[in-house]
């Protein structure tokens, strides 16, 4: 039960992605500026983040960062930014569809090789024939999309 769960859910995020990347090209367009625009959707994500930390109590986690190396308490945020504003300066000029597309096809090839190398501390799963046929038919489908 709790697959199907967890499944829904990723299923929603997928589809909130959409979504956000949508009314973050219209902000962005309202406001003649990608970088505005992502910089107000990291400041009211910032704000809503904060308060839930705060509500639930989880802001003692602070505490664990000390011990974190310097380029994990920012490379996330950074990397944020740019898959943030880069969404928005291309909503307008390929489309969500195509978009998405990419986006999905990019994050299982290097969760592939992520999880085939073991990067960044994850359990190895080697890369197999049946990966790769289905890495290169993500990135054709993706062609597809953008094709249209």
């Amino acid at each position: 039960m709790m697959k199907l769960v967890y499944t829904a859910i990723a299923l929603a995020i997928g589809m909130g992605f959409a979504v956000q990347t949508s009314i973050n090209a219209n902000l962005a367009k309202g406001l003649g500026s990608s970088l505005v625009a992502a910089l107000t959707s990291f400041g009211v994500g910032f704000a809503m983040l904060s308060v839930l930390a705060l509500v639930t109590g989880q802001l003692q986690a602070v505490s664990g960062f000390k011990h974190l190396p310097a380029w994990v308490w920012f490379s996330g945020g950074i990397l944020g930014a740019f898959i943030v504003f880069f969404s928005l300066f291309l909503v307008p000029r390929i489309g969500v569809a195509a978009l998405a597309a990419f986006i999905i096809a990019g994050q299982l090839t290097a969760a592939a090789l992520i999880d085939h190398f073991g990067f960044l501390g994850v359990p190895v799963h080697e890369l197999h024939v049946w990966r790769v046929v289905g890495l290169v038919l993500l990135f054709a489908g993706a062609l597809l999309v953008r094709m249209t």
